[in-house]
């Protein structure tokens, strides 16, 4: 075994949650929560299938007789690193497209510090719904351990592996706060925020248990909805469809006959029966490939 297969084993001993604690949580968020979670990520496999080729050689005629080759495989290991009070469907948004790449290696990485405190509201674990989807989506190495102690595991890798192999490991944080430092400037690294989410339920019934257990604390607003109807931590808005529009979603939850015009103005917009269900555009199957190039003229 290389050392820097030993340095990943190690800290994945360290750092495992214990199968009794995502057990735990598995039954916590019952058969409900499971449904939401599953229905999620069986759309997600939809999208990012794993029958795709992710492996190839190609090669292409150039000028003056010349020939360009392109190698491309998945990465060996992505790293995805976590606020503890981050939603299920943002993470299960990374870790499906990971999951199905070819990476031999995805390990997922609950932040908190040693005291047991994210983003100032005391956080142990992250949060069941999360650990749920995570044993469900398939994710052998579900993690827990500080900033400090990440960012230390991270430096250790780069200083094993060198700089011109080091696109083999890539690192994925979600709503880590800003100038947490944790990734060294050498190794590939892509930060997502939490997204926030406009619903407009014109003509739909919005499946709020869903939406709880997949975004709670998230920053999800609807429009037009009786404040005493909706789950803990969202936020009503009132206004027209225009009104709605206007503001800067990351994706929205909108009726059939609203599509269209959505989808001129939102990267993501989702209809009824996604409410469990968050893509990221920017999170796709190429990120995951490091490419070699052969050029001869």
């Amino acid at each position: 075994m290389s050392e820097l297969l030993a340095t990943i084993e190690s800290f994945c001993e360290a750092f495992q949650l214990d199968d009794d604690l995502i057990g735990d949580a598995y039954e916590q968020v019952g058969a409900r929560g499971r449904s939401i979670l599953k229905n999620a990520i069986a759309a997600q496999y939809d999208v990012f299938s794993p029958d795709a080729i992710v492996r190839s050689s190609t090669s292409h005629a150039a000028f003056d007789d010349g020939l360009i080759q392109c190698n491309q495989q998945p990465v060996s290991t992505v790293v995805i690193a976590f606020s503890s009070l981050t939603a299920a469907a943002p993470l299960l948004a990374l870790v499906v497209p990971a999951m199905t790449s070819g990476a031999p290696e995805v390990m997922c990485i609950g932040l908190c510090d040693v005291s047991g405190k994210a983003g100032g509201i005391s956080v142990q674990m992250p949060r069941p719904e999360v650990l749920a989807g995570l044993e469900l989506a398939g994710v052998e190495n579900i993690l827990s351990c500080s900033l400090e102690q990440c960012r230390e595991f991270l430096q250790s890798l780069v200083l094993q592996q060198p700089v011109e192999q080091g696109r083999d490991i890539l690192c994925f944080g979600l709503g880590l706060k800003a100038g947490s430092d944790l990734f060294p400037e050498t190794m590939p690294q892509i930060c997502f925020r939490l997204p926030r989410i406009g619903i407009f339920p014109d003509d739909f019934s919005v499946d709020l248990e869903a939406l709880e257990y997949a975004f709670v604390g998230a920053d999800v607003e609807l429009w037009n909805m009786d404040e005493a109807q909706m789950g803990a931590g969202f936020s009503c808005k009132t206004g027209s469809f225009s009104d709605f529009c206007a503001v800067s979603y990351d994706g929205v939850l909108v009726g059939p006959d609203a599509q269209p015009f959505a989808s001129t103005v939102f990267p993501v917009v989702m209809g009824p029966g996604s409410e469990g269900l968050w893509l990221y555009p920017q999170c796709h199957r190429e990120l995951f490939l490091q490419r070699q190039y052969v050029v001869n003229f």
